[in-house]
């Protein structure tokens, strides 16, 4: 009895906690927490929209807080690597101005017409440097040439992924010419940005990295041991361009011309090749108060609304989808259950990008829900919501069908006999027994949420106060150098959450295997 009661104590306040916490998600949420874009166009302030390739965070970060100061408007930013931001572009994200660390990158959204073709300029010169860890058990000989230092150092390489990411294409055509791309290919770990490659290095789990200048000066955790010669590989210059008919994009534009953008640029360690505008600004403007301006508590609620709104769009149908894939037999019961569980072995970018496909605002569906509603899924919360929802919907599926399974059914025979209907049986026998485990399902289903990454980051993108999770935030601290210390406070609030929903989903399942025992 005394073991009852404290099962009964833990479930009440685990139950507690879960709708305070969805309260708390939704009240943040829906009320004017952020501003929403809609709230600033009618204050005559739309926000600024800057995708802008991963290796220009801290810069693009500083000079946006400068533009805010200088003009009241606010910035969004958006970094990844070129690629992935032209194919977030080319499927309809919103954006003003588009920094490409490569050319090709911005050929491809031209293309397409999606850029005003007289705003296109070079923005910035930057150059390849070989880095090894700072302080690094094994040291390296520093006298060597570039080709020998890659050839007789032991261990792996990182560089950026040479079949999309400008860096590592920059990388293996500088290699090439040098004779030693095919004796080192082999041991090259390919990373989806430059900050990953270089990430690689200042953790200590490459002895080499090769990455672009400006991202290995503004780090105190590696050195640049060489510099590599321009003549070896294409020049490297990051693009510049505006958002076809962007007005808010070319003022943004004119003011990466201004003293004040140029010295941002400088200090880290980019070489500008844009003339300057005779444009006065402060002191204050050239200085930002930090390097970067991610909102930790602002991810955090914005993880928070994205999981409860997810939980609270498949439970519904998870509960129904579950009870009939338990207690019913019908023509493809088999393909929709495997249907169900698909998202839960294939990898989340590859949902993300379906979703892009088929929502994105270039898609026939999204078009015409953009169109017809005003309604655009993809690059918002919704859109996150959506994926998470994808994502957890099987978990919730498979738990409540397993609840349903472990019921006697003599239960709900009885019941029949006696003259209760199917669906009164469902809320009265059914669904009650089954409580504990639906409980558990839906709390896997918000943790499961809580963690999405992969498809978010292709289908919502990662934009700091609008989609930007907790999983997309800590990604977005491991790119800028010194923020080691905001992403392991969020890891940590990851691990707790995890943890409490794991434990959660446990004491639901016992309890719910005591009730069953108490019946039988």
């Amino acid at each position: 009895m005394e073991k009852a009661n404290k099962d009964n104590s833990a479930l009440r306040f685990l139950i507690v906690l879960i709708l305070a916490t969805l309260a708390l998600a939704l009240a943040s949420g829906f009320k004017a927490y952020e501003e929403t874009p809609d709230a600033l166009i009618e204050n005559n302030a739309k926000p600024v929209t800057v995708f802008a390739a991963a290796g220009t965070t801290v810069a693009i970060q500083r000079i946006a807080e400068a533009f805010e100061n200088q003009t009241g408007r606010k910035v969004v930013t958006n970094f990844a690597s070129s690629s992935t931001l032209a194919k977030q572009i080319a499927a309809g994200a919103d954006f003003d101005v588009y920094i490409s660390a490569n050319s090709k990158w911005m050929d491809f959204v031209s293309e397409k017409n999606l850029i005003s073709p007289e705003t296109r300029t070079n923005l910035l010169n930057e150059r390849l440097v070989l880095i090894a860890p700072k302080d690094a058990a094994t040291q390296v000989e520093e006298s060597l040439s570039i080709k020998d230092l890659l050839e007789q150092t032991e261990g792996q390489v990182s560089i950026g992924d040479p079949t999309h990411v400008p860096v590592g294409m920059y990388t293996k055509e500088a290699l090439e010419a040098m004779g030693c791309w095919d004796a080192v290919s082999e041991r090259m770990i390919p990373a989806v940005s430059v900050r990953a490659a270089q990430l690689n290095v200042e953790t200590g789990q490459c002895p080499l990295g090769i990455v672009y200048r400006a991202g290995a000066f503004q780090s105190t955790k590696v050195k640049i041991l060489a510099t590599f010669d321009e003549s070896l590989h294409s020049p490297i210059e990051f693009s510049v361009a505006s958002a076809a008919n962007s007005q808010h994009g070319k003022a943004f534009l004119e003011f990466l011309k201004t003293p004040a953008s140029d010295t941002i640029f400088t200090i880290a360690g980019f070489a500008t090749c844009l003339p300057q505008a005779a444009v006065t600004v402060s002191p204050a403007d050239a200085s930002p108060a930090s390097a970067y301006r991610i909102n930790e508590w602002r991810a955090f609620v914005i993880s928070l609304k994205v999981a409860a709104a997810c939980t609270l769009v498949v439970a519904a149908p998870g509960i129904g989808l579950g009870y009939l894939l338990a207690r019913k037999s019908f023509p493809g019961r088999a393909l929709v259950n495997s249907i169900v569980c698909v998202p839960m072995v294939i990898p989340p970018v590859v949902t993300g990008y379906l979703a892009l496909v088929m929502l994105g605002r270039n898609s026939a569906l999204g078009s015409w829900l953009h169109d017809t509603w005003g309604i655009s899924v993809a690059f918002s919360w919704i859109g996150a919501v959506l994926v998470s929802a994808v994502m957890g919907f099987p978990l919730l599926v498979r738990s409540v069908k397993t609840a349903v399974e472990m019921i006697d059914q003599r239960y709900t025979h009885a019941a029949n006999t006696l003259g209760a209907g199917s669906v009164r049986t469902f809320f009265t026998i059914t669904l009650p027994l089954a409580g504990p485990g639906i409980l558990a399902g839906l709390i896997l289903a918000f943790a499961r949420s809580l963690g999405e990454f992969g498809a978010t980051a292709t289908f919502a993108g990662n934009i700091p106060g609008k989609t930007q999770t907790l999983s997309l935030a800590i990604y977005n601290f491991t790119q800028i150098p010194g923020a080691e210390g905001a992403a392991m406070r969020l890891v940590g609030i990851s691990i707790l959450l995890s943890f409490g929903a794991m434990l959660g989903s446990e004491l639901l399942s016992h309890r719910m295997k005591s009730l069953l025992g108490a019946t039988a």
